[in-house]
């Protein structure tokens, strides 16, 4: 359904990138990334809306250019994230 396209729940993403390109859009909206080790995780240019980050571990994330609108982070480890 469209409040939830992708559940990643316990993942291990630590260094993951995901970036958009000229040809390849990063449209993430409504992702569930709860509970997960995400750090150094990179977004690049992404639609990240509505995305749910609550309890995960995203110690020296960095989101550049990203639509995080009504996304949530509660309780979740941004040591030293990027956001710009």
């Amino acid at each position: 359904p469209e409040t939830q396209r992708l559940d990643l729940r316990g993942a291990d993403l630590n260094g993951v990138e995901f970036v958009a390109s000229p040809t390849m859009n990063c449209l993430l909206d409504y992702l569930f990334l709860g509970d997960v080790l995400a750090s150094n995780i990179t977004f690049s240019g992404c639609s990240l809306y509505r995305s749910d980050f609550s309890e995960s571990t995203m110690r020296r994330s960095r989101f550049h250019h990203c639509n995080l609108a009504f996304s949530k982070m509660h309780d979740a480890d941004l040591t030293e994230a990027v956001f710009g």
